[in-house]
């Protein structure tokens, strides 16, 4: 049986707002939580608030932490830090697969409808990938992966955070959203169920990048 590697993973994230006048109070929730999973256990985190601020806390649909706060004193900028510490198992390789017709199932469709449906965002384009002809839709979702960053090259300024999955995908340019919005479109069109989730990705090169 092969022996997966664990990871202890110590991440500090601070985001900072400068505004350009006083503003009389801001209203604000934070999602930077790590969650408890199958294969990741949270040891440690905590959250602070510059100027200070009581923090509300609860879980979203999703099972998410929020952090919910709001600064009622004028400020001229906000800063936010969340620290926490992780054991990480890797992933094994899944040995879960479907079929092209499993997807058209009434009761596969019916439990993952809203991974399913498409949104201002998410909207649907015409593509030449052919992923259909794949196997499986395993399979294409593995040629998606490596495909996605040959059809959109990486340009911060070429889109905004309104430009939809189809914009990025004409304009072949965008940034890490757009990759994610272009490939949900592409996965829900096939039927295969796909959300967007944020968060951090370790390579094992002593640097972690967000994701």
């Amino acid at each position: 049986m092969e022996q997966l590697m664990t990871w202890r993973l110590k991440v500090k994230h601070t985001t900072s707002f400068q505004y350009e006048s006083e503003v009389s109070a801001s209203f604000n929730e934070a999602r930077m939580t790590p969650m408890n999973s199958s294969n990741q256990l949270l040891l440690q985190s905590n959250f602070s608030v510059s100027p200070l601020a009581s923090v509300f806390e609860y879980q979203d649909y999703f099972g998410t932490q929020v952090k919910s706060f709001d600064v009622q004193a004028p400020h001229l900028g906000l800063t936010i830090e969340s620290e926490s510490t992780v054991d990480v198992d890797q992933f094994p390789e899944t040995t879960l697969r479907c079929t092209w017709d499993e997807l058209e199932e009434d009761g596969f469709r019916d439990r993952f409808d809203e991974y399913l449906t498409m949104t201002p965002l998410v909207n649907s384009f015409e593509n030449d990938l052919k992923l259909r002809n794949l196997s499986n839709p395993y399979e294409a979702v593995l040629f998606l992966n490596e495909r996605i960053s040959e059809r959109i090259s990486y340009s911060p300024g070429a889109t905004n955070v309104y430009t939809p999955a189809s914009e990025a995908w004409a304009k072949g340019a965008g940034v890490c959203q757009d990759f994610t919005h272009a490939s949900i479109s592409i996965l829900r069109t096939l039927g295969i169920p796909a959300r967007y989730v944020s968060g951090y990705l370790y390579t094992g090169s002593g640097q972690i990048g967000e994701t």
